[in-house]
């Protein structure tokens, strides 16, 4: 961008900060240094936007009329560009009033009166680039205008300038916009004023501006309609593809393919296919070559029927000609004696080959879907030599474009032409690779039901092939598996697609990761299909044949006698019983379709209680993407508990991501009102880090209730509708042991936050909430989960701050109802550990009451345990009995008792 003039000093260029913007623009906009002036012009239309009409006519209007006069170019290419935004802005300043139309508002006329004149003048400035912008501007402006006044204000201006016979530039940039506003303008106006200037500029003097007129008429003919166009415009357009400059003659060859687009397939293969054959024939070879490169899409413009063998042949040449090259080659190279007899093409028509073969590859697809499946022998031979070409640009096209021509093609077309050319792109570079695997569910899904069952092992060839570094074929693999889901069979499915899935989620390219979590909740449904066809029975078959058991997904101990009478059973509905591996949990475990189910489950389920912390927040967000996608009551007994437990993880990375998922609306309003939901919004509430608890405040206030205002009678309507929620015995125990850590760790955060509890002469400490203390979180290092609660006590006495008390009481008041008596037995421990570490140097009184307090509960609990276990106490028993009866949980029941003493 050359500005002229001197070079400023930093003087110069020193802006004065004390201006308002309205006062920088007028000031600057006038400047004698044209960088000051450029910066300041572009300011125009955002300065504009800020004031009142009357302030923006009264200071920014009359700075357009003096910077259109600027001598620099690009200035006034800006001023141009700003000015279709200033009338826009200036419209919808000036409303009318009640009762009137937009055209009569002050904005209207402040419009047509001052910005179109200033729009007119610069439109026959003498640089390309200042009139282009104005032509944009016209675009913009010419819509919000009546057509009265756009007649009269900006089509006249372009007939002036088609009149101008003193500048071709003018009459070139008039053929250019009068085709551009061919739409706008309308049929009507096209017709009296467009058409006939048009004519006339297609037999100008200049060549120049027939050339522009030759390319110029597409729209123009659209508009008119056929008929109109047969008589006015058809005929100029032969007229230009005989006229005496080859350059005429080549526009016309690039232009042909959108006239007839235009005027429709009938006309163009009544017309333009005679006038096609002269363009080909031509004596200059540009406009020959011309002609060739645009031949497969004019082609897929005609009517089928209308397209000769010969067209199709001469479309096809460039492939016989390399053909014949290779051929020509290869017996040079086998010449004994000297050199080779046969002389080679030039770099130059080397290059003119290659793009020739490049149009054709580009353009196949079109002409194949014109010519219709029954033609595609004329056009077998020519494909399978270019998808061998040795440029990679060819078998690239190629590659992006082979599904389109099996959408043409059928069944046994494509399994026989088209898929030996998937496998070898499937085996070229990189880039030619991922035209197809775009693609390849499109392909897979003309092939037939055999066929991809036999080509499924291609997709793990694909991944297994691949660059590592290349992570978007990847990802182009990973987003569509959901349409492979409805494409093979439920084993295959099982056996191929979910492992693919699987190794697609353990990705080290975070976006590959989110793009395959989509596909979980398709593949599990398309697994488990052959239930649609089963009975009821099926799934009490499932549960004789196998259980989940502490994390592997069958128990190789069932019951001989329940197997054999659930395999009778399976037979009789017509399924496959499948065999159960001893021991081992494998995907090949079984065929039908609720075991699919339910191992997929388990392999889900296995990411909330990894290792790692990705894994542990992939498990988040998938079960978000799956509470849409499957049934309620599945989602509640599958995936609920383990995505609660991940409420109090340990990462602060993995607590973030459920905060996120629950406060930004990603959960329904059906998964919030779930108990065990509102239990981990109460926990993330508490968080200690403000992350977390920072995207738990855009939620309702009626979700952030405290866990303090918990009551017994609470709790015991809590533990109901939990139970409710759970429907078979299995999964309320995988609640009991999958939310035990859960429980205790989050009742210790609202402990830690200060909540605590004087549930028996508990100490009243000022308790401290470091938020930096679970900086350590952010460390992507994993420790074992197995660490006691007294470790953790010690690890957080760090220097200066005070001893975190935890009671063993408030933690009991915040537990979650659980189906055993494990809990409790873990409580007991617990306040064990605690009377143990509990020493306060500062308060040794208060402390010895405590822990004789609490070692008197231990010893009490302690007892009334071991009675229990050993049955010596008949009364107790009664009571255990009683307790079991009403199916509340070991801890409900111990506070039960001191609630009635």
């Amino acid at each position: 961008m050359d500005l002229g003039g001197p070079v400023p000093t930093y003087n110069d260029l020193s802006i004065d900060d004390n201006l308002t913007q309205l006062e920088r623009v007028v000031k600057y906009s006038t400047s004698t240094i044209a960088l000051q002036r450029l910066v300041h012009v572009k300011m125009l239309a955002e300065t504009a936007a800020s004031l009142t009409l009357e302030d923006t006519v009264k200071n920014i209007i009359p700075l357009i009329l003096q910077i259109s006069f600027d001598l620099e170019s690009v200035i006034r290419q800006v001023l141009a560009e700003q000015l279709e935004q200033l009338a826009k802005i200036c419209i919808n300043k000036g409303p009318p009033n009640p009762g009137e139309q937009i055209h009569v508002s002050p904005g209207y006329r402040v419009v047509i009166e001052k910005i179109l004149p200033c729009l007119k003048r610069m439109l026959m400035d003498e640089k390309s680039e200042p009139r282009k912008s104005v032509g944009d501007s016209m675009k913009g402006i010419a819509p919000l205008l009546r057509p009265s006044d756009m007649g009269q204000h900006i089509l006249t201006s372009l007939l002036q300038l088609a009149h101008d016979d003193l500048s071709e530039d003018m009459r070139m940039t008039a053929a250019i916009l009068l085709n551009d506003m061919a739409d706008i303008f309308g049929p009507d106006l096209c017709k009296q004023f467009v058409t006939p200037d048009m004519v006339s500029l297609g037999v100008d003097p200049a060549f120049r501006v027939r050339k522009v007129t030759a390319l110029n008429l597409h729209n123009v003919c659209r508009v008119v309609g056929e008929e109109y166009c047969r008589q006015k415009l058809l005929p100029a357009f032969i007229k230009l593809t005989k006229d005496d400059k080859y350059r005429v003659r080549k526009a016309c060859t690039e232009s042909i393919v959108e006239i007839s687009k235009a005027i429709g397939p009938e006309l163009s293969s009544e017309v333009l296919i005679e006038v096609y054959e002269c363009l080909s024939n031509d004596t200059q070879k540009v406009v020959r070559n011309g002609a060739m490169q645009h031949l497969g899409q004019f082609i897929s413009t005609l009517l089928g029927e209308k397209v000769s063998p010969d067209l199709v042949k001469k479309f096809l040449s460039p492939v016989e000609i390399q053909k014949n090259s290779n051929a020509l080659k290869d017996e040079g190279k086998s010449a004994k004696n000297g050199a080779p007899k046969f002389a080679y093409a030039s770099n130059s028509e080397e290059q003119e080959d290659t793009a020739q073969r490049w149009h054709c590859a580009f353009s196949f697809p079109g002409v194949a879907l014109t010519i219709g499946p029954n033609r595609w022998n004329e056009l077998r031979g020519a494909y399978k030599t270019l998808t061998r070409d040795h440029e990679w640009n060819v078998r690239k096209t190629l590659a992006y474009s082979l599904h389109e021509i099996a959408k043409n093609l059928n069944s046994d077309q494509t399994e026989m032409d088209l898929l030996p050319e998937v496998e070898f792109f499937l085996n070229d570079i990189e880039e030619v690779r991922a035209g197809v695997v775009c693609r390849l569910a499109s392909i897979y899904s003309r092939l037939s039901s055999t066929c991809r069952e036999r080509c499924l092992p291609l997709l793990s060839q694909v991944l297994e092939s691949s660059n590592p570094f290349n992570w978007r074929l990847r990802d182009m693999l990973a987003s569509q598996l959901p349409q492979f889901a409805t494409l093979f069979a439920p084993d295959s499915i099982y056996s191929s697609l979910i492992p693919l899935t699987f190794k697609l989620l353990d990705d080290p390219v975070y976006s590959v990761r989110e793009t395959a979590f989509e596909a979980i909740a398709p593949l599990m449904a398309s697994s488990s299909r052959s239930t649609i066809k089963e009975c009821g029975r099926f799934r009490q078959n499932l549960a004789l044949i196998s259980k989940i058991d502490g994390g592997s997904l069958f128990n190789a101990s069932a019951d001989k006698a329940h197997e054999d009478e659930a395999n009778a059973n399976l037979n009789n509905l017509g399924s496959d019983a499948g065999s159960v591996s001893s021991g081992t949990t494998s995907l090949a475990l079984s065929s039908g379709g609720e075991e699919r189910r339910a191992a997929v489950v388990s392999m889900v389920r296995e990411f909330a209680h990894s290792q790692s912390y990705q894994q542990r927040q992939m498990y988040i967000y998938i079960c978000q993407r799956l509470q849409g996608h499957i049934a309620r009551d599945d989602f509640i007994n599958d995936f609920m508990p383990s995505l609660v437990e991940l409420a109090s993880d340990r990462v602060v990375n993995v607590r973030i991501a459920l905060s996120r998922t629950i406060g930004t609306g990603r959960c329904p309003r059906w998964l919030l009102d779930l108990p065990p939901m509102q239990r981990a919004i109460r926990i993330l509430s508490a968080d200690t880090n403000s992350d977390v608890r920072h995207f738990m405040s855009f939620l309702p206030e009626n979700y952030m209730t405290s866990l303090k205002n918990m009551h017994f009678d609470d709790k015991v309507s809590l533990w109901q509708e939990t139970s409710s929620c759970v429907s078979d015995e299995s999964t309320r125990t995988q609640w009991s042991i999958s939310t035990q850590r859960s429980e205790r760790e989050s009742a210790m955060h609202e402990i830690h936050l200060g909540n605590r509890s004087n549930a028996s002469n508990s100490t009243t400490g000022s308790m401290r909430s470091n938020d930096s203390s679970n900086n350590d979180d952010y460390i992507e290092e994993e420790k074992e989960e197995d660490s006691s609660e007294a470790k953790e006590g010690e690890s957080e006495q760090n220097e200066g701050e005070e001893v975190k008390y935890y009671d063993t009481n408030s933690i009991l008041r915040y537990m979650t109802p659980q189906t055993n008596g494990s809990l409790h037995k873990a409580l007991i421990e617990l306040s064990v550990e605690e009377s143990e570490e509990s020493s306060f140097d500062d308060e040794a009184k208060e402390t010895s009451e405590d822990k004789a307090n609490e070692e008197k509960v231990e010893s009490e609990e302690s007892s009334s345990l071991n009675e229990r276990k050993g049955g010596e106490n008949a009364a107790d028993a009664e009571e255990d009995q009683s307790n079991v009866s009403t199916g509340y949980p070991t801890f409900i029941q111990s506070e039960k008792k001191n609630v009635e003493i």
